[in-house]
């Protein structure tokens, strides 16, 4: 793995904890970055003691983008008739986190451009700072945000502000990521990566399968009519069930209300 991605794993927290550390670049993306955090994805994928993914970065920016010269050397390589099959780096990274069969986290601060902007959406939560600088300059020069076009109109913000940040090229604070849900929700630059680290601690309490299952729910709802999405859950439900008996143990369930979780629900 390359040193600009940092793997820790904080196994009391069940959190791994991804940095992406090119902080004399912004953390802008090369191959080193792009296939260094899907071999750390990697390697977390089995480890029993993992339930959540954090991801955060070094330096004054969370990511400025793609490498602007890895990216024109990737595009001589490519042949776009032969290739189109070939998903792009940037796509297959988003992908690989939005398929991933953990919880994800993102903390995001200072500028998160582009690429940055689409590794930050394909997180499950994403902690931003208020004065993030969230956007797609991509148009500035000459582009229009491939790939991250598709998951800004797929989250479903008004049609006039995807216009504003992706024909305009205006950033949006990390207030304003999240009030249009974008972002979970924002908070203090200095407070960020604690935020998220709590956060992804409470998702570590929770039972790893039921966590995949609500993860597999939501992906496959999302893109469901109501009646489809309501059978596509009774039917995630059914898969859950193999390991999972919530209601085993109903009187347990609600006592544990006044105390946190309940994990004794696991089948034998």
């Amino acid at each position: 793995m390359s040193d600009k991605i940092l793997l820790d794993k904080k196994y009391d927290e069940k959190v791994a904890v991804i940095t992406i550390n090119r902080p004399e670049k912004r953390n802008a993306f090369d191959a080193d970055i792009l296939n260094g955090y899907i071999d750390a994805l990697d390697e977390v994928r089995d480890d029993d003691g993992i339930q959540v993914v954090l991801t955060q970065a070094n330096g004054p920016s969370f990511a400025a983008g793609m490498d602007l010269h890895y990216l024109r050397d990737f595009r001589a390589s490519f042949k776009p008739v032969y290739d189109w099959g070939r998903m792009k780096a940037p796509a297959r990274l988003s992908l690989a986190l939005i398929n991933y069969p953990k919880i994800s986290v993102a903390a995001v601060h200072g500028y998160c451009l582009g690429g940055g902007f689409s590794l930050m959406m394909a997180h499950d939560v994403v902690i931003v700072a208020d004065d993030a600088q969230i956007g797609m300059p991509e148009v500035l020069r000459g582009s229009f945000g491939q790939g991250v076009t598709a998951q800004v109109i797929k989250e479903g913000i008004p049609r006039k502000k995807a216009v504003l940040l992706q024909l305009l090229g205006r950033n949006l604070s990390g207030l304003e990521a999240e009030r249009l849900g974008l972002a979970t929700f924002s908070v203090p630059a200095g407070e960020v990566k604690d935020e998220a680290l709590k956060i992804a601690t409470e998702l570590g309490t929770r039972n790893p399968s039921v966590l995949a299952h609500a993860k597999i729910a939501i992906n496959l709802d999302q893109h469901l009519p109501l009646e489809h999405a309501m059978w596509s859950d009774d039917m995630v439900a059914a898969r859950m069930r193999v390991s999972i008996d919530p209601l085993g143990d109903v009187e347990g369930y609600l006592k544990s209300q006044k105390g946190g979780t309940n994990k004794d629900y696991q089948r034998n």
